[in-house]
């Protein structure tokens, strides 16, 4: 089926880039009817890493989320810099929020965020051969604890609800999908 919605006004409303766009659409969808206020929103891409050990410990990350005003248990993570890809970006997000590096990174998922309103993505990356390679190399923005677990705790911890974020909780379970394919 080829019936797409067609745009026929667009008001920007906030343009912050890079993190954030917002603007007003007019559309028309394929019957006919004409939406005057579809609103889309523009962020940037990002990916999660799910870093494992030889023998089996994965990093997590602590931290506080202003949105929520709570600290969250999440993944190492990170936007993705201009047409980079989410390989590159595991591998730097793993060493600046958990201080690791790992032997391989293995893009194991990508998915849609938000799909109504915008095409922002998170790609999932599995990185095997995880091992300590130095201190955080943290943002000024952020205060990380880093948090060790084995594989089967966070399978509890993302089982329990421990893991809240939803795109968070989405990349633990394709990550740890993928570690249950491996022969």
């Amino acid at each position: 089926m080829s019936r797409r919605w067609r745009r026929l006004d667009r008001r920007t409303l906030l343009d912050c880039p890079p993190w954030v766009s917002v603007w007003m659409e007019q559309v028309r969808l394929p019957n006919g009817v004409v939406i005057d206020d579809y609103f889309m929103i523009q962020m940037r891409s990002w990916v999660a890493v799910l870093a494992v050990t030889d023998d089996g410990r994965v990093p997590l990350v602590r931290q506080y989320r202003y949105g929520v005003d709570a600290w969250t248990l999440e993944l190492p993570a990170g936007y993705l810099e201009n047409g980079e890809a989410p390989e590159v970006s595991a591998r730097r997000e793993l060493l600046e929020e958990a201080g690791c590096a790992a032997r391989s990174f293995e893009v194991v998922g990508s998915f849609t965020l938000l799909a109504p309103r915008g095409d922002m993505r998170m790609s999932v990356v599995l990185a095997r051969g995880a091992y300590l390679a130095g201190e955080q190399a943290l943002e000024p923005t952020e205060e990380i604890e880093v948090r060790w677990m084995t594989v089967e705790e966070l399978r509890a911890a993302w089982r329990a609800g421990a893991v809240e974020e939803a795109t968070h909780a989405q990349a633990v379970a394709c990550g740890l999908a993928a570690l249950d394919d491996t022969p």
